[in-house]
């Protein structure tokens, strides 16, 4: 059996740099939904093991703020973005989730038997959990750790964040929280943070040592927004080969570049 493991590489913030810090926990509950599916009906068949661990927040707005956030493209593949109004409540939400990924394992798994009757690969693993924190006030980020085997060369993991206004359960985008025409700004100072953290020189330092190549850099909308700084994370194989792991960047975030609302 094949288990899925994090493959991450872990930029600690020294003095000087910015941090956003460990943030505040969150008061939630929780719900989980587990499967074991078997791929064909014949003894010793290929299996797959789904497992998630949806965390929910309590308190005010928190119908609103759940919602919101089981449609924000947390679990991966996104296939809560289009359930069907039959599926009423989280936890039947969770349980579509799981019956989807169980279809396509089978379906994908029994196309590949058809072509390849002797392939190994077919035991695959799906693990999300998720963890809330408040990083600055009035926003608590969101993040989910998925973990994936689907048979191929390695295991993938991924970090996924989304940032939830707690006043109306408003999922933020880099567009919602930047005035207009700093993300190049920011893109410059992301760009310096990465070559100090690889102690590279410059953008074509940077290249050299395995990140960038062949595209441009840009700012993820996988981030965590904290009190003076930002955190972006680039998923493994995102911006540099699958043994780089995950790439996090923090840098600094002053209130003059921030747009305000009420």
């Amino acid at each position: 059996m094949t288990t899925a493991v994090l493959v991450a590489s872990t930029l600690v913030a020294s003095c000087g740099k910015a941090d956003i810090g460990e943030g505040e926990p969150v008061e939630t509950d929780s719900i989980t939904a587990d499967t074991t599916a078997m791929l064909t009906q014949r003894e010793g068949s290929p299996t797959c093991k789904v497992h998630i661990g949806f965390k929910l927040l309590k308190g005010t707005n928190a119908q609103r703020l759940n919602d919101s956030l089981m449609h924000a493209g947390i679990l991966v593949p996104d296939y809560l973005a289009n359930i069907p109004a039959s599926a009423k409540g989280r936890q039947q939400a969770l349980a579509y989730f799981l019956a989807r990924y169980v279809d396509d394992y089978r379906r994908d798994g029994r196309l590949i038997l058809d072509q390849e009757p002797g392939y190994a690969g077919l035991n695959w693993e799906y693990s999300a959990t998720t963890e809330v924190r408040r990083y600055r006030e009035g926003i608590v980020a969101y993040i989910a750790h998925v973990h994936t085997f689907e048979g191929g060369l390695y295991p993938i993991s991924q970090t996924v964040v989304r940032n939830i206004r707690e006043h109306d359960g408003h999922i933020l985008s880099l567009s919602d929280i930047l005035i207009p025409g700093y993300d190049k700004t920011l893109l410059e100072e992301v760009t310096e943070q990465l070559a100090e953290d690889f102690q590279a020189d410059g953008l074509e330092g940077l290249r050299e040592k395995g990140l960038f190549i062949g595209i441009e850099p840009y700012l993820p909308e996988n981030f965590i927004w904290g009190d003076g700084a930002i955190r972006f994370i680039y998923q493994s194989d995102e911006i540099a080969a699958h043994t780089m792991g995950e790439i996090a960047v923090t840098v600094r975030l002053k209130d003059k570049n921030i747009k305000q609302w009420n």
